[in-house]
Order: structure tokens, then C-alpha cells, then sequence
């Protein structure tokens, strides 16, 4: 299975699900997502279902397409990793401070 993604000129983010088996291509058919109401206690299936390599070849076609997303966990590393930066820095001061006394 292969998967493209494309963003279009209109803003649309396109996806094409496509295999080859056999020396014969086959195209996902388009569907349309249908939201129903979700009852407390209902049994959840999955919208989509991948193999791991299929998930993963989504997840990099989406991240060439559209480029990187951070998520609120990044963002909390990275801020954590520039706190630790000053830190560092603060610390230096105050080493070398005492050092030229």
C-alpha cells in the first residue's frame, strides 16, 4: 500500500490510498466521513485502521506535505530544553564569577 498526500491551491489536503498487486493498480475509493452521535457505553470502532508501516508512511507523507506539527508535548520539551539553556548559562556566570574574585 502507498499513501500520498498533496495540499491543493484551494487549501484542501488531498490523500490517495493506492497498492499494486499482481502487475494491476488499485486506487482507495473516496468516501465520505459520517459523524453519527455517540451514546455513553457504545462500542468504538476506529474511523481508519493502518498497519504500522501504512500509519507511518501517512504520518511522513503528511509531514512532507504539510511539514512538521508541533504538539503540546514538543512545545513542552522544547521550552524545558531553553529553561535548561539559562540555567546553564546563569550557572557559568556564577562559576566563573568566583574564579576572577
Amino acid at each position: 500500500m502507498k499513501i500520498n498526500v498533496l495540499k491543493q491551491l484551494d487549501g484542501v489536503v488531498a490523500v490517495y490510498i493506492t497498492d499494486k498487486q499482481k502487475d494491476i493498480n488499485y486506487i482507495a475509493e473516496a468516501c465520505m466521513l459520517k459523524l453519527h452521535k455517540y451514546i455513553p457505553g457504545e462500542q468504538l470502532r476506529p474511523t481508519l485502521v493502518f498497519d504500522i508501516p501504512e500509519a507511518t508512511q501517512l504520518k511522513d507523507a503528511l509531514q512532507r506535505e504539510l511539514g512538521t506539527v508541533e504538539t503540546e508535548q514538543d512545545a513542552k520539551v522544547k521550552g524545558t530544553l531553553i529553561a535548561t539553556r539559562y540555567h546553564l548559562e546563569d550557572m557559568r556566570n556564577l562559576v566563573f564569577k568566583k574564579e576572577n574574585k
